[in-house]
């Protein structure tokens, strides 16, 4: 409990206060003999038994190898098992149960109970400010492991706001010189924490937004502050990875501001291409300098994690570009009519695709860290694959489909570990699209393409079978609809509406509201991927995708 804090509530304690119900501290006397500081007592999931603390001790230095590198809120010297029980349950119990997610099978009933009392704490930060930096840090973890988690972090942001957090983060459009306030504010570990978290939050916020077709409520941070939060004395390797992140989702949007400017791009293709390169290999080639001076080698996540961004930007952008050439005119990308401009944007966008896909399954320490990895992190190849298997069914007289699904395969197999499966369902059924493809393509098909495509529907039907009786096991699991568990959920959940965040077009795209097409029809995946219809419209497609995974828009882990 912090100094400063009320004290709880006998009907209600509050998030922060759930912590540690205990004794204080401080050194007292019998006799005038001095006592040893009392130990506090704790109410969390080791206390009542869920888990062993052995087994927590474990979990947590896990986390801190794996998954602490994704969003690095914690420094393993000061941040131990003691010190974040101690400080904050919920912060800790999130952390076990992220731990637990990756490291046990999804039928594990203890990993399935500790992420419902971490579900519980987070319903109390509904009702009661946030004065712990730890309860944000919390939630923000807890937003970013969910499947569908746009409302779950967007309450994380007004957590952040009780803060003040995104008020740490200067502008870009701001014009005041402000390098001498900077460095103030980085000159002791609890600023620099702050800063951190607030960038951290922006972050996930950005990122999530991307991968759900909304409305970013961050602006682009300033990047004299980014420069001087990594000059600080304060400031370590693992601050590189979120600065290189938060640049590149900023370069992103301001190269498809760049697009939407241009009236007409007719003729200038292969120039905005080259143009798209450069900016995005400038931003690459820093950063990857900067990890490689750091001693990363080059097979590292920190430097895999980088490539994979520079060549996730290039396709993104790549991609608008693709739709904006086809507004008011599909002609320009239909088979018959298309010219040799726009089919040479569309197979370079498709090879760099296809690229992204085997560099995941090649890459062993990417593999190794995927399955430690937030939701948006594993929703970036399944997207990447849904993208290049809709740009496969633009180009006439495509012939590499067996590396397609070859490809989609080795995907599916490394999404396979991962705790949700939704995304490896998607690339399973894009993997029975291709293969579909390959027997009904009217060009000649060799035995062996014959022979691969039976191997693979083999494959296929063996993990979908294999997936399906996995989900019936977690279902029987699970408790039925209206049941509750009294120690475990909740009674404060709130419909997700509530949080009143609304969706709305995403800043680094642009997509439009919502996602129905026209005449008010929910797009469907597969007919959006498997339809040739000679079009191709990037936000619609981005929201076909969401909408395939989008059951509803609560936290569901």
């Amino acid at each position: 409990m912090t100094s400063n804090s009320l004290p709880p509530s006998p009907a209600s304690l509050s998030i922060e206060h759930h912590s540690t119900i205990s004794a204080s501290p401080k050194n007292t006397k019998l006799y005038g003999q001095p006592l040893q500081p009392a130990q506090p007592k704790y109410d969390d999931i080791i206390s009542r038994g869920i888990l062993k603390e052995s087994e927590g001790r474990k979990l947590f230095q896990l986390y801190m190898a794996n998954a602490n590198v994704f969003l690095p809120f914690f420094d393993s010297t000061v941040d131990t098992f003691d010190a974040l029980r101690h400080r904050s349950t919920f912060c800790f119990t999130v952390v076990l149960a992220i731990a637990l997610r990756a490291d046990r099978p999804r039928t594990d009933s203890v990993s399935k109970n500790c992420f419902e009392e971490a579900q519980r704490l987070a319903a109390r930060s509904l009702f009661a400010i946030s004065t712990q930096l730890e309860t944000v840090q919390g939630m923000i973890l807890l937003s970013a492991h969910a499947e569908r988690n746009w409302f779950a972090i967007s309450h994380a942001y007004q957590m952040g706001k009780a803060l003040q957090l995104p008020d740490l983060l200067p502008r870009e459009d701001e014009t005041e010189d402000t390098q001498d306030l900077h460095s103030k504010q980085f000159s002791d570990r609890r600023s620099n924490r702050r800063i951190r978290t607030a960038l951290i939050l922006h972050q996930v916020e950005q990122e999530v937004a991307g991968g759900t077709a909304r409305q970013s409520i961050g602006n682009a941070v300033k990047s004299s502050f980014l420069e001087s939060f990594l000059g600080g004395a304060l400031s370590c390797t693992r601050d590189m990875r979120i600065v290189a992140n938060i640049e590149v989702v900023q370069l992103r949007g301001r190269l498809l501001k760049e697009l939407e400017l241009h009236d007409s791009l007719d003729g200038t293709v292969k120039t905005m291409v080259s143009h798209i390169e450069n900016e995005i290999n400038t931003w690459f080639n820093r950063w990857d300098s900067v990890f490689q001076d750091q001693d990363y080698s080059v097979s590292s996540f920190q430097r895999s994690s980088i490539r994979l961004q520079r060549d996730y930007a290039f396709i993104i952008i790549c991609s608008a570009l693709i739709s904006k050439l086809s507004e008011g005119n599909t002609e320009k990308i239909h088979h018959g009519s298309m010219t040799d401009e726009v089919k040479d944007l569309i197979e370079v966008t498709l090879m760099r695709s296809i690229k992204i896909l085997s560099f995941i399954t090649d890459g062993n320490d990417y593999k190794w860290y995927l399955q430690w990895a937030p939701t948006y992190s594993a929703l970036f190849p399944a997207f990447t694959a849904a993208l290049a298997f809709r740009l496969a069914k633009l180009l006439s007289g495509f012939s590499d489909w067996e590396k397609l699904l070859s490809s989609f395969l080795s995907v599916a197999d490394v999404l396979g570990d991962y705790p949700h499966q939704t995304y490896c369902t998607i690339i399973l059924n894009l993997a029975r699209l291709t293969a579909s493809s390959m027997k009904t393509d009217t060009s000649p098909t060799s035995s062996s393409v014959v022979q691969a495509v039976d191997n693979s529907q083999a494959q296929i039907k063996a993990w979908s079978e294999a997936a399906t009786s996995e989900h019936a096991q977690t279902e029987s699991h699970a408790l039925t609809d209206g049941e509750s568990s009294s120690h475990l959920t909740s009674q404060c959940d709130v419909p997700a509406d509530d949080f009143g965040w609304s969706s709305g077009p995403i800043s680094q795209c642009d997509f439009p509201e919502g996602s129905a097409a026209a005449g008010g029809d929910q797009l469907d995946m597969y007919a959006s991927f498997g339809m040739p219809d000679n079009s191709f419209d990037f936000s619609l497609f981005a929201a076909s995708v969401q909408d395939y995974m989008d059951v509803d828009d609560s936290v569901n882990i």
